[in-house]
């Protein structure tokens, strides 16, 4: 009673037990690490005569502030998460943005050189 079970693999069968091993590797991967949204928090970028800062409003709407020197325009731009859209909010010339007051108590400090 000596019982001996023989496998027989070639080629197709190799490639085929490969093939759908490193499928479910991959179905477990997608499921076990999805993708975490990105969102742009205070980020801010400068390129040429442009500026570029991001803010969040709440969890589904984030600002994207564009500010063109050349122009003297500053604009608004309302990114929605759900609906991936990117809409124009506002657009204000910057010479109609108002100008803080000066700060009367804060003294006026001269950098210093550094001695050898």
């Amino acid at each position: 009673m000596n019982s001996t079970i023989t496998f027989n693999l070639d080629r197709r069968v190799l490639a085929r037990c490969t093939l759908a091993l490193s499928a479910l590797v991959l179905v477990i991967a997608h499921v076990l690490l999805a993708p975490r949204m990105a969102v742009a928090i205070g980020q801010q970028d400068r390129a040429g005569d442009y500026k570029v800062l991001t803010q969040v409003v709440n969890n589904s709407r984030e600002l994207l502030i564009v500010s063109d020197a050349a122009a003297q325009v500053l604009a608004y731009y309302e990114y929605d998460i759900s609906s991936k859209k990117l809409e124009l909010v506002q657009r204000i010339p910057l010479d109609q943005l108002p100008v803080p007051p000066p700060e009367a108590n804060v003294p006026q400090v001269q950098p210093q050189r550094r001695r050898p």
